[in-house]
């Protein structure tokens, strides 16, 4: 019979560590003393769990504190290489590998081209050959490694691990079950915009922020909510989906089958689409539309402002539906950073008196290092943060 209150100095044990590696992991090092009144426990049991996360590698004694009297105070060292993560960008047209440490710090990547998504399987067997051969020449201990976060460009169900709906890259119903045994060690899959939420929050401008909503701009546009700091999917976990809100009635015909989403208006590819449909001669990227708008050529400022447009009525649809404290524009789009500061405030008049815009500085890393933290979270998060 399982003794109810063993299990219940286990859980809190438990909780205590995480807790403890937590605030060591944000402050790198600290003293014992500074430890335990920050997790709010008494000094042995601050000693106690350090001495545990010292023997699992994950921190370290580093010398001695100054001290006002007495004897001096012991510093606890975070232990940024200890353990590591792999994260995985599977976007239209390529797909990314990063390596981190605990620290989020980038050890390894490379991009793949990638414009067939019909054999999902190869594609994964692909990734797998790639990170072992990324163990094998960085000398890493498997046992070390936490496990793959995929970020998905679609509908995912990360609980049953499946890719529900993906219509940029044409596909859907993709389980990854079976693809676990690709790999040593655990793998995890969340939504594009949803890691880079998460990337936001935890690693960029975003840091400390509780309130938000990152708006993913790239071949499409994606949603990721923030509430209270926990990542907001809702019942069927579809929330976010504001690329498919309309924004022009009777408009362009949308994947999804709906006509005027905003996704034809605001992505990248729409932006793209319109400056074609005007020039003479096409351009291919998003950095060839960039350079024309800097050397401020007509059809460009003309196709950006009508561009601007449809972007700040997206943005003002979200504001006035979930009021977040602050909106960060991210993907392919963050690269606008002067160009959206000074005119996209312009654009939304009075929407924005107590919403504040801002620009991912993780630029298009947001996805793919909020990937590389979802092997991260038991590690780290005590609570549960989908709601």
């Amino acid at each position: 019979m399982i003794n109810v209150d063993t299990l219940v100095n286990g859980v809190i044990k438990d909780s205590n560590k995480k807790k403890i590696l937590n605030i060591i992991y944000k402050k790198q090092e600290l003293t014992i003393k500074e430890l335990a009144k920050k997790a709010k426990i008494s000094i042995p049991t601050s000693k106690n769990n350090v001495n545990e996360l010292i023997e699992e590698g994950l921190v370290e004694l580093a010398g001695v504190a100054e001290s006002s009297g007495g004897r001096k105070p012991v510093i606890v060292r975070f232990i940024k290489d200890a353990r590591f993560s792999f994260g995985v960008d599977i976007l239209v047209g390529y797909y990314k590998i990063i390596l981190t440490n605990i620290n989020s710090d980038i050890l390894w990547e490379t991009k793949i081209k990638q414009e067939d998504y019909l054999d999902f399987d190869k594609i994964i067997k692909t990734i797998s050959e790639k990170i072992d051969n990324i163990i094998d020449v960085m000398k890493i201990d498997k046992n070390k490694v936490l496990g793959v976060g995929f970020s998905l460009p679609g509908t995912v169900d990360e609980e049953n691990l499946l890719l529900k709906y993906a219509p940029n890259i044409e596909t859907e119903n993709i389980d990854f079950n079976p693809y676990r045994d690709y790999f040593d060690f655990p793998i995890y899959i969340e939504n594009e915009a949803n890691t880079a939420a998460y990337g936001e929050t935890y690693l960029g401008i975003a840091k400390n922020m509780t309130n938000l909503v990152y708006l993913s701009i790239n071949e499409g546009v994606g949603t990721g909510i923030i509430i209270a700091g926990n990542l907001y999917k809702g019942k069927n976990k579809n929330s976010g989906e504001f690329g498919h809100t309309v924004v022009k009635y009777g408009g362009k015909l949308c994947r999804c089958g709906r006509k005027g989403c905003f996704e034809k208006y605001g992505s990248v590819t729409a932006l793209l689409e319109d400056y074609n449909s005007r020039a003479t001669e096409s351009i291919e990227n998003i950095w060839e539309f960039k350079e024309l708008l800097d050397k401020k050529q007509e059809i460009a400022l003309e196709v950006w402002d009508e561009y601007l447009n449809y972007l700040s009525m997206g943005i003002s649809n979200i504001i006035m539906i979930l009021d977040p404290n602050y909106i960060i524009l991210g993907g392919q789009l963050s690269w606008f950073e002067k160009e959206l500061s000074i005119s996209i405030k312009e654009k939304l008049h009075d929407d924005i008196t107590q919403n504040k815009i801002l620009i991912s500085q993780l630029k298009e890393n947001s996805s793919i290092l909020g990937a590389s933290l979802l092997p991260f979270q038991k590690m780290f998060f005590i609570n549960e943060k989908i709601i």
